[in-house]
């Protein structure tokens, strides 16, 4: 007999939430009857998923308006718990795995309130601040999660002490599918460009503004160096009109994240630049060096996402001292160490991690 799982998350995209349930299902598919409830549109990876697995929609995050937003906001986790109440009773799930920070409070009541015995809170970002409002309503999911779920996951120590404000959770790194990434460090031809990218969606917490500022202060070091920022999201204009506004056209360029395929990406780029405000584990760090890119990131970015080609930096330190690191850096002629980073790699085995879930999955079967 295998346990029925629901994955509960905002939907299916190509974000790092969205990789780590593919790194689960696909590894213990055999293993686990999987389906999952989304509760925006349609997402570019969501037909992959239906491959494994049902999927069910409730769409209820709404932005054309003020008035539609406010409403949404108050009326969102009614329609949630009842919906996910729903699922669980008709179709029989035995646990739920919900990974959406504060919000899988009404996910883990409506699992709760029909019976499921497990219900997996998963933690996978840092905080950040809050307004008044959102504090209220941090402070009652919280309350919810902490009550009413059996298990808590984390993808960091950070991650975990953040949405949970307890240490009784499991510590589970992100995973790698390695089989994905494909070690290169291009060969840089005389008069070419150092070539970065930067992976994430264009929105305010990937703080992409902050790499762009690290660019315009590099070229004034070098000019043989080139970022390319790989997303797509609201923040998209407004990146696109301050590289305009800096003159940086020949610097910086867009690709749709959508429409490339990421992998490859890593394998044609010599590093990789990381400016978010806040991460949990940070898979695309781990998926960049699993690649070949050394990788300029954070120093809030956790010590397992460290495989030997990460150099640390603090945000308020300002561009100008990034830029002057990275310039250094590619003076010194640093290059990843292909045996160091691999050895590393191996603790990050989608195989191996994803045995840590099946072990919380099976407690469904006693």
């Amino acid at each position: 007999m295998k346990p029925k799982v629901l994955h509960v998350p905002f939907g299916l995209n190509k974000g790092g939430v969205t990789a780590v349930i593919f790194s689960i299902v696909d590894n213990l598919k055999d293993d686990v009857d999987f389906g999952c409830v989304i509760f925006r549109k349609k997402g570019v990876s969501e037909d992959r998923f239906k491959k494994i697995g049902p999927t069910y929609r409730l769409n209820c995050y709404f932005y054309q308006s003020k008035l539609r937003k406010a409403i949404d906001f108050l009326t969102r986790p009614i329609k949630i718990v009842y919906h996910t109440y729903t699922i669980c009773k008709k179709e029989g799930y035995r646990a739920v795995h919900c990974h959406n920070g504060i919000e899988s409070a009404y996910p883990i009541l409506g699992a709760w309130l029909a019976g499921v015995p497990v219900r997996i809170t998963h933690s996978h970002e840092t905080a950040d601040s809050m307004s008044l409002v959102k504090r209220l309503n941090s402070f009652l999911g919280r309350f919810i999660i902490n009550r009413f779920s059996t298990d808590f996951v984390a993808c960091s120590e950070q991650a975990g002490k953040d949405l949970f404000h307890h240490k009784h959770f499991k510590n589970i790194p992100n995973s790698v599918d390695t089989s994905r990434f494909r070690w290169n460090v291009p060969v840089r031809e005389k008069g070419s460009k150092y070539r970065f990218i930067n992976v994430g969606r264009y929105a305010y917490p990937k703080n992409q503004e902050f790499s762009i500022q690290i660019f315009s202060e590099l070229i004034k070091l070098r000019d043989d160096v080139h970022l390319t920022l790989i997303g797509y999201g609201d923040n998209e204009a407004r990146l696109r009109a301050m590289v305009a506004d800096m003159n940086l056209e020949d610097y910086v360029d867009f690709i749709d994240g959508r429409e490339v395929d990421v992998p490859e990406a890593y394998s044609m780029a010599h590093f990789f630049l990381l400016t978010s405000f806040r991460e949990g584990f940070s898979i695309v760090s781990v998926e960049a060096q699993a690649s070949g890119c050394w990788c300029f990131v954070p120093d809030y970015i956790p010590g397992k996402a460290d495989l030997g080609a990460i150099t640390r930096m603090n945000l308020d330190a300002g561009a100008a001292a990034w830029a002057k690191a990275i310039h250094s850096h590619i003076e010194e002629g640093h290059v990843p160490d292909k045996d160091m980073v691999n050895s590393n790699l191996q603790q990050l085995d989608a195989k191996n991690v994803a045995r840590q879930y099946l072990a919380i999955y099976n407690q469904a079967l006693k």
